[in-house]
């Protein structure tokens, strides 16, 4: 077998196809596998044929534990991300990304580093978190042998803590004005709900 094991497996007449044949099922681990044939006939005579296979790697690799999950974050608090992998064969993961979708619906890939070698993938840095909503994360993790799971997602939520900036165009400190006051005002914010002015007492 792949992993050194010997079976050894009779085989049987067809007379129906004239050949000998059998069921080989244990094709569990993924790998080459070495055949030699053996014959022995009623005089005793024997003859060996050399043969081999190789059973493909179909299973992607499992993902677990995304991090974070559903967890409230403040803007421009950093994130950390992180997430278990793993693969039949250990340490054949061959990449692991992170991709972000943004609350604009724009999405960025990042390369998630294993810590040592503990099947653990990590990312430290994200801390692009300006815009304030949900940030859904989908994981990519592919195999040495090509398989890729892309089935497992999280998200996270960031809060807008960013106050609107205000910039008074009109009227100014100690203009002189008319019975009719244009105000005017230049207002900035990603989510920018109202904008009025009050005045208290006679002043702005």
């Amino acid at each position: 077998l792949a992993n050194g094991t010997i079976v050894i497996i009779t085989l049987y007449y067809n007379g129906t196809q004239w050949y000998y044949e059998n069921n080989f099922t244990q094709t569990y681990p993924p790998g080459t596998y070495n055949v030699s044939v053996n014959a022995t006939d009623l005089a005793g005579n024997s003859n060996v044929t050399l043969s081999d296979f190789t059973i493909k790697d179909i299973t992607a690799p499992s993902v677990t534990n995304i991090q974070p999950t559903s967890a409230i974050y403040n803007q421009t608090q950093q994130v950390n991300i992180s997430v278990n992998v793993t693969d039949y064969y250990y340490d054949s993961v061959s990449t692991v990304i992170a991709q972000i979708t943004y609350p604009n619906g724009t999405a960025v890939n990042y390369t998630l580093t294993e810590i040592g070698n503990t099947q653990v993938f990590d990312y430290l840095v994200f801390n692009d978190t300006i815009i304030d909503g949900r940030y859904n994360v989908t994981i990519f993790a592919n195999d040495t042998s090509g398989n890729m799971n892309n089935t497992e997602t999280s998200y996270f939520i960031v809060n807008d803590i960013s106050m609107p900036n205000i910039t008074i165009i009109t009227p100014l400190n100690n203009d002189l004005l008319g019975w009719t006051i244009l105000l005017r005002s230049n207002v900035t914010d990603l989510r920018l709900s109202t904008v009025r002015y009050e005045i208290r007492n006679g002043t702005l």
